[in-house]
């Protein structure tokens, strides 16, 4: 159960990410360049519920940057900008 002010959040981001598939879109592009067996290509997403706790954890300071390195569909900058902006 989330804190009603996550909540919020929570429903924001679904609402935005709701029919985006990026898994498909990266199963897709892997078909297409023969590249599906090979793992360093597995794709993933983070969860807004368990990615937050991680940074409650690091507790970023004003001024930081948040480097996202093959960021997929953008879902952990989403994330990060909504929680801590």
């Amino acid at each position: 159960m989330l804190p009603p002010d996550l909540k919020k959040k929570y429903q924001i981001f679904e609402a935005i990410f709701k029919k985006e598939d990026a898994s498909k879109i990266s199963q897709q592009d892997r078909n297409k360049f023969n590249v599906s067996d090979k793992t360093e290509f597995t794709y993933g997403e983070v969860l807004f519920p368990y990615f937050i706790p991680l940074f409650d954890l690091v507790k970023p300071k004003e001024g930081e940057i948040f480097w996202d390195l093959g960021c997929g569909a953008g879902r952990p900058l989403a994330i990060v900008s909504m929680n801590f902006p």
